[in-house]
């Protein structure tokens, strides 16, 4: 299992972690630290959240929520 470390026996022993608690947990809050609210893209992994930070297209989407909410606030 990619997510907590752990390498099985067998494909039975497998899907037996897949369903415990400890991995449903895991896996969720991998799932939190990989993901892009800004952009509203999953990804795999928190390494690839990582490089798409890095990104153009997620530096500009950035900006372009800033000024966004710049200009409510000039209304309010």
């Amino acid at each position: 299992c990619r997510v907590c470390q752990i390498q099985s026996e067998n494909e039975i022993s497998f899907e037996e972690h897949r369903n415990s608690e400890f991995h449903i947990v895991a896996s969720n809050e991998e799932r939190k630290r990989s993901e892009c609210r800004t952009c509203r893209k999953q990804f795999t992994s928190p390494e690839q959240l990582k490089e798409h930070m890095k990104g153009s297209n997620h530096k500009e989407k950035l900006a372009s929520l800033r000024e966004y909410q710049q200009s409510v606030k000039k209304f309010c």
